[in-house]
């Protein structure tokens, strides 16, 4: 094992823990990095989707994202702003609904009515919920359809 950590670090057997830290290090900064720059894209994020909004609900469909990326961008959202974010993963296949505690409309309740009839699973509280969907057409037709009762429900 030794030896082959000193190929792998290109070193001594002295000098292989010095290396692991160093690759440790460096590993640390980079994640640093990475967390900045994912902070600074969600600002941009947060500004271009309140920009789009209709009124108080923000609805997007992200290709790339994961749910725990839109609850973080959701969160960032609701705090400073008073909106209902519902957002999809097309990668995933998964939708969130999230609110400030705000609003008429419990979103647990409403994934929780509605989920069966798209092949939906999931559930949540008044503020937030969560689904998924064994298709992106079902994911798909269930958020047109949120979008719509939670705009008649804010009326």
């Amino acid at each position: 094992i030794i030896g082959k950590m000193g190929m792998m670090y290109n070193t001594g057997r002295a000098d292989i823990i010095d290396r692991a830290e160093k690759r440790e290090q460096e590993l640390k900064n980079l994640e640093s990095e990475l967390r900045a720059a994912k902070d600074q894209l969600d600002e941009y994020l947060v500004r271009e989707l309140l920009q789009r909004a209709e009124g108080r609900v923000i609805v997007h469909t992200f290709t790339d994202k994961t749910v725990k990326d839109m609850q973080v961008l959701a969160s960032k959202l609701t705090l400073a702003n008073d909106v209902l974010v519902l957002f999809a993963s097309a990668s995933e296949q998964k939708v969130i609904c999230m609110h400030n505690g705000s609003f008429p409309v419990s979103c647990g309740a409403l994934f929780k009515k509605h989920l069966s009839e798209y092949g939906g699973r999931g559930g949540g509280k008044d503020s937030s919920a969560q689904a998924g969907f064994p298709s992106g057409g079902q994911m798909v037709s269930f958020l047109a359809y949120m979008t719509e009762e939670v705009k008649r429900a804010m009326e």
